[in-house]
């Protein structure tokens, strides 16, 4: 599912990421549904299925955040690193 950059919505799935990882330290995944995700949140329903299609897509989604911060912060430690020692050479 393409996400869209909107605002609105992006705050939309931080909110319902929030939920869900609020959710998670209090009930195994397994038990979470997404109407407690969205009784967590302070939105609709249709506002939920319009950004994710399951909990495993809002599960998904902050994975894919988070690998994505490494993969980042790994590339500038690495772009450290590795720049100077070939200017040296």
């Amino acid at each position: 599912m393409k996400k869209s950059q909107n605002p609105s919505a992006v705050r939309s799935r931080k909110e319902i990421s929030n939920a869900l990882l609020k959710l998670m330290q209090e009930y195994p995944y397994a038990e979470i549904s997404v109407k407690q995700i969205i009784m967590e949140t302070s939105l609709a329903r249709k506002t939920f299925y319009l950004n994710f299609s399951s909990k495993d897509d809002v599960l998904e989604s902050i994975l894919d955040e988070l690998i994505g911060e490494y993969t980042d912060a790994l590339s500038r430690q690495m772009k450290k690193k590795i720049l100077p020692a070939l200017k040296k050479s």
